[in-house]
């Protein structure tokens, strides 16, 4: 699977940037807030959410790909049994 971490340098990088950006330009927090960093936030969230969803999705999928693998099998078995007579193993 992807690993999507940023690299520690990268974000201590933007993290200077943005201390940089807030010393420089009057920040409006409510605005920098509602406009930004909840929709970022929100979009970062829901990425991370689907990403767990898609794995538990595929051990479940795994589950019922062997059950039906097994019953696959068991009906194999018995139209063997049936059509050749059956016969003690």
């Amino acid at each position: 699977m992807l690993s999507y971490e940023l690299d520690r340098g990268l974000w201590k990088t933007l993290l200077k940037l943005f201390i940089i950006l807030l010393g420089v330009v009057r920040v409006d927090w409510q605005v920098l807030i509602g406009q930004y960093v909840f929709p970022i936030a929100c979009c970062v969230y829901l990425f991370y959410s689907q990403e767990k969803e898609r794995e538990r999705h595929k051990e479940e999928s795994d589950k019922w790909i062997e059950a039906v693998n097994n019953n696959t099998r068991v009906i194999e078995t018995l139209n063997e049994r049936l059509t050749h007579g059956i016969t003690k193993d």
